[in-house]
């Protein structure tokens, strides 16, 4: 399966090796029935290339662990996190469902829709503050896939907040450190 990816990839540093340019190669939403024959090989094959002087093949990999329970995905997390970093590549980690359907997962719109404050607890206590490699977080706050009609989707974004909240709690801060960075942001926590 990791064929056709790496193939890309090579093409993209290839290319982007004749250019004044910066290229970020991400793979996206990886399940986990798919992490031993895609998301770990090209892990394996990164390791390889920086063990050699070189650059990694991609600069980010996500493990999409919505559809198990939070601990068996922080478990899973660890264990990839752990690769990642001796690979020199940045872990996105999707904790919490999306609703709607996305290749071929379907999931109903409800109250698991929303990263509570404890799964941001429970991910700062398994993967660290950036000490076991650098991550990112993808946290759920009624985000769904698909068109639907207005008032029909519910977004949080103060879960956002809640989290940057915690986050600094558990690490001592005043408020969330610069580097903790958010894609979709509820505001400065105060």
């Amino acid at each position: 399966m990791v064929t056709g990816a790496v193939a890309l990839a090579e093409f993209a540093h290839v290319v982007a090796a004749k250019y004044p340019i910066n290229v970020a190669l991400h793979t996206d939403h990886c399940p986990k029935d798919k992490l031993d024959s895609y998301v770990r090989p090209l892990l394996a094959l990164s390791s390889e290339r920086v063990s050699k002087g070189g650059n990694p093949l991609f600069q980010s990999h996500m493990w999409d662990g919505s559809a198990v329970p939070i601990d068996e995905n922080l478990v899973i997390a660890q264990e990839l996190l752990k690769a990642a970093a001796a690979a020199k590549i940045i872990l996105e980690i999707e904790i919490g469902v999306v609703g709607g359907e996305e290749d071929g997962v379907a999931n109903e719109i409800n109250d698991k829709l929303y990263t509570t404050p404890d799964d941001f607890e429970k991910t700062i206590d398994a993967l660290g503050a950036g000490e076991h490699g650098k991550y990112l977080l993808a946290a759920t706050f009624g985000n769904v896939h698909g068109v639907y009609k207005p008032g029909n989707v519910k977004l949080r974004p103060d879960i956002l907040a809640q989290g940057q909240k915690v986050a600094a709690a558990k690490l001592g801060c005043p408020r969330a450190p610069s580097r903790l960075i958010s894609s979709f942001t509820a505001g400065p926590v105060r």
